[in-house]
C-alpha cells in the first residue's frame, strides 16, 4: 500500500493538495527559522560575525517561504513565485558558503586554522607528518562541503520541484 501522502497527492484532490503543501510549507519555513536563528545568535554571541552573516542570510529563505504560505492561504496572487524563489535563495546561500569555506581552505594552509594542541594531537595520533595533515584536512573539507551541496540540491530541489508542481500559477 502507498504512503498516505503519495495517496493524497495522487487523488488530485485540490483541497487536499493546498492543505499538504501549507503544512509543509509551515513546518519547513518554521523550523529554518528556529535552527538559523538560534544558530545566528549563538555565532554572534561568540563574536562570529560570518557565521552570524550565512545565519542571518538563511533566515530570508523562511521567510519568503512563510509569506508565501501566508499568500496562498489568503489567495493572494504570486505564492507559486515565493516558494520557488524560496528555495533558489536557500539553496544559493548554502552553495556560495560551502564554496567560500573550500576557498578559504585552498588558500591557507589546512592546519593553520587549527589550535596548536590540536595540530600536535593529530599529528600524534594519525601519525602524519605537516604536508600529509594538510592534504587529508582538504580532502575531509571537499567531501564535506560537496555533500552539503548535494544534500541541498536534493532537498532543495525536491521542494522547489514540490512546490512547483503543486501550487498553482495566479490566473
Amino acid at each position: 500500500m502507498r504512503h498516505s501522502l503519495l495517496r493524497d497527492l495522487s487523488m488530485k484532490d485540490p483541497r487536499k493538495i493546498r492543505r499538504r503543501v501549507l503544512l509543509i510549507s509551515g513546518l519547513n519555513g518554521w523550523s529554518i527559522i528556529i535552527a538559523a536563528g538560534f544558530f545566528a545568535v549563538i555565532s554572534l554571541l561568540l563574536g562570529d560575525g560570518l557565521g552570524f552573516l550565512v545565519g542571518a542570510a538563511v533566515l530570508v529563505s523562511p521567510w519568503m517561504e512563510l509569506k508565501a504560505r501566508a499568500r496562498l492561504q489568503q489567495e493572494r496572487a504570486g505564492a507559486r513565485q515565493w516558494y520557488l524563489w524560496s528555495q533558489v535563495c536557500l539553496f544559493g546561500v548554502i552553495v556560495v558558503y560551502s564554496v567560500s569555506q573550500l576557498l578559504s581552505l585552498y588558500f591557507t594552509a589546512g592546519t593553520e586554522a587549527l589550535p596548536p594542541d590540536v595540530r600536535q594531537a593529530l599529528h600524534q595520533l594519525l601519525q602524519l607528518d605537516e604536508w600529509a595533515l594538510n592534504d587529508l584536512m582538504g580532502q575531509i573539507y571537499l567531501a564535506v562541503y560537496v555533500s552539503v551541496i548535494l544534500a541541498s540540491l536534493l532537498y532543495q530541489g525536491g521542494l522547489f520541484l514540490f512546490y512547483r508542481r503543486n501550487v498553482r500559477p495566479a490566473k
